[in-house]
């Protein structure tokens, strides 16, 4: 989308400036507050990251995948249309203030002792992967959620990694579960407040602690790094946090932030 230019008055009792923190600063705009800001590059992390932590979960748990070692991202570009009587498709333009309509991102993950490498593929804004040839021909995947292909069989699961079914269906038919071994947060949705105080209150072990919440969010974040340089593989030096090979990225890594919103670790 292109930035917006008509501005709207402030809310009663809203600090513009503290919503902006540590972006540049910018007029209010409707498409910002309450919901859109999601999709700015000043704000928000795209699709990815605002679905990654509900669809890529299941992966990133039971591969134990940790921190990429390469990232690599397409995108599709907006064209407007010629102008009348014109000859050709139009022009491409490029809104570097907002996230692309739809992109692909290929992450590689290195072994992780006994597991060996993967390679996880995320597509958004309606592109899909193709469907597994021993998928039954009047099933349909749902339009969210992950598809595990391994070598010896492929299964797939909803968003929040729901209903996970093996492929073909036969296969999950006579499939016998085994029990539940991982914890579960009790309560429902809202224990994961109380399983987030109750960690920082000593009385046990965060179920989304930081030793994996980190490398999950680096691996989300360093997609959209990679969106600023279509077609080019970024590789990653996790424990150095820096792009071995494209330097002018780290820029995406440790910002700059504005006066008063200074951060050092």
């Amino acid at each position: 989308m292109p930035r917006p230019t008509e501005t709207v008055a402030v809310p009663d009792g809203m600090d513009w400036d503290l919503w902006i923190g540590p972006a540049p600063m910018r007029p209010i705009q409707k498409t910002y507050h309450p919901f859109g800001w999601r999709a700015w590059q000043d704000f928000g992390a795209g699709a990815m990251g605002d679905m990654g932590c509900h669809v890529m979960d299941a992966a990133f748990t039971i591969l134990k995948l940790g921190a990429p070692s390469s990232v690599l991202a397409t995108l599709a570009y907006n064209f407007l249309p010629p102008a009348p009587g014109a000859r050709g498709y139009g022009q491409r333009v490029e809104y570097n203030d907002s996230y692309p309509p739809s992109s692909v991102i290929h992450l590689s993950f290195p072994a992780r002792g006994n597991l060996a490498p993967v390679k996880m593929h995320w597509y958004d804004g309606g592109l899909l992967p193709e469907l597994p040839d021993d998928l039954e021909p009047d099933r349909k995947l749902p339009e969210s959620g992950t598809i595990f292909v391994g070598e010896k069989g492929k299964m797939w699961c909803e968003t929040y990694s729901e209903s996970p079914r093996l492929i073909p269906e036969t296969f999950m038919q006579a499939f016998q579960r085994p029990a539940r071994t991982l914890p579960r947060v009790p309560d429902g949705r809202s224990g994961h407040e109380k399983n987030w105080l109750d960690a920082i209150r000593q009385k046990g072990q965060a179920v989304s602690s930081f030793d994996y919440a980190g490398p999950f969010t680096e691996s989300v974040l360093l997609g959209n790094v990679a969106l600023r340089y279509p077609g080019v593989r970024l590789l990653w030096d996790a424990p150095n946090m820096k792009v071995t090979n494209m330097p002018d990225a780290d820029q995406f890594v440790n910002h700059n932030y504005r006066a008063g919103w200074s951060l050092s670790t």
